[in-house]
């Protein structure tokens, strides 16, 4: 890492931040718990940042960290890689960047930050907005961004069970591969299968958070494993069927 300030942010190119973000953010940690990691809102937008629309989200103001991957990975909503302001000892101790990583690297670089932390400081009144761009790299279903998602998914794994080994953490683990399996099992199937049996193999019941309004529904009703058959059988799309297969006759995961 080549900066060498008290404080890192992270911004791509085409992401703006509001004037006061980053001070109000630093005033903000010299106040709190050493250790702490700061954040505030987001919100897309395409032409103008005067037309984005902050939409809060459960999980910004949930301190805790364990409790916000687990909020996060349950459906509560993400945080912009540019909202964060780390300390720079924070960093340190989580580790580099994982440039092997093509798609989601942020996600598993700040899980890893999140757990080194002492506390999450949402920072209000202040927002990052983030560029809207068609043809991004996180629109990517390449195998190899493909096997880069499937890393970050199983990086998450390691880590939230080391951190703390409960029921919430693992089903929102197995929320997280099946909101895989969901997105890029029919670009890459094999991924997808590995993905179920991941989700599998945790033991707990993933949460109906993932997919459109009639899948969740569904998946409230028949539970996950039967919701993913159906939607295999409906779309008709073979690659989908040969990864919910993997699961062979299982119908239910114990809760």
């Amino acid at each position: 890492m080549e900066a060498r300030g008290t404080f890192i942010q992270f911004l791509d190119a085409d992401d703006l931040l509001s004037p006061e973000k980053i001070g109000r953010q630093i005033d903000a940690l010299r106040q709190a718990p050493s250790g702490s990691v700061a954040s505030c809102a987001w919100a897309h937008f395409a032409g103008s940042p005067v037309d984005a629309v902050v939409r809060p989200e459960p999980v910004w103001r949930v301190s805790d960290p364990v409790e916000w991957l687990t909020s996060s990975l349950g459906g509560d909503g993400m945080m912009q890689p540019g909202a964060w302001l780390t300390p720079r000892t924070v960093i340190e101790s989580a580790g580099p960047w994982d440039e092997s990583l093509t798609l989601h690297d942020d996600g598993e670089f700040f899980t890893r930050v999140l757990l080194k932390s002492a506390r999450n400081v949402f920072v209000p009144d202040v927002t990052v907005f983030y560029r809207a761009v068609s043809g991004s790299l996180s629109r990517k279903r390449t195998r190899r961004a493909v096997e880069s998602a499937l890393a970050v998914c199983r990086s998450r794994h390691r880590q939230l069970l080391s951190a703390g080994d409960t029921l919430p953490v693992r089903r929102a683990l197995a929320t997280q591969y099946a909101q895989f399996a969901c997105e890029f099992a029919g670009a890459v199937p094999d991924l997808g299968g590995e993905a179920l049996r991941a989700m599998w193999e945790l033991g707990a019941a993933p949460l109906p958070v993932i997919g459109g309004q009639v899948f969740r529904w569904l998946s409230r009703r028949v539970g996950m494993a039967r919701a993913l058959r159906l939607r295999a059988v409906v779309s008709g799309v073979k690659s989908w069927q040969a990864a919910i297969q993997s699961l062979g006759h299982r119908t239910a995961w114990p809760h």
